[in-house]
């Protein structure tokens, strides 16, 4: 599988020390109810981080485009985010945040650019094209991470991203040493 946008993320955070366990793209996780009514947003995030648990990780890192659900996503995955911490069996730590309106616009952010947070899904793809980049193309989007010269200076109005960094950043910090250990 190859190296998705919010891998890059995380190895520009932290560059070694960790490793993917049980990765998969939002769209592959199980939305299927043998009776009844489709999941919720929420319960999506609660069957993320279940799936990370399964897998043995001490980090969930995901994000979800906002689309046009902006706000509504954002409490929608603040509440599964807090359902499933109440049922886990051991801590793991949550990296995860709406990327309004979409990963284009963290994209967009990384490269500089301001308001990326205001943009509709429509604007944020015209500006990824106007900027060289494929639209959806991971490949390309990777390299803008990548090639960031200082994840620290995205503009401040990237609430989203700089959310998203910090929390990895936390998640990803060396465990400082215990005494009498070298």
């Amino acid at each position: 599988m190859e190296v998705g946008i919010l891998e890059a993320l995380l190895a520009r955070i932290r560059r070694d020390g960790w490793m993917v366990v049980g990765a998969l793209q939002w769209k592959h996780l199980c939305k299927l109810r043998a009776r009844g009514p489709s999941p919720t947003e929420a319960e999506q995030v609660e069957r993320l981080i279940l799936h990370a648990e399964e897998a043995e990780a001490d980090i969930v890192a995901f994000s979800r485009d906002g689309d046009d659900e902006g706000v509504a996503r954002q409490e929608a995955v603040l509440s599964g985010v807090q359902r499933a911490r109440a049922g886990l069996c051991k801590p793991l730590a949550v990296v995860g945040e709406v990327a309004l309106p979409s990963l284009e616009g963290w994209i967009l952010a990384l490269l500089g650019q301001r308001g990326t947070e205001d943009m509709t899904p429509a604007r944020a793809r015209r500006e990824i094209e106007k900027a060289g980049l494929a639209f959806k193309s991971t490949a390309s989007m990777v390299r803008v991470v990548e090639q960031c010269p200082d994840l620290s200076r995205v503009p401040d109005d990237a609430r989203g991203l700089i959310r998203w960094r910090d929390a990895a950043q936390g998640a990803l910090a060396p465990s400082p040493e215990l005494p009498g250990k070298s």
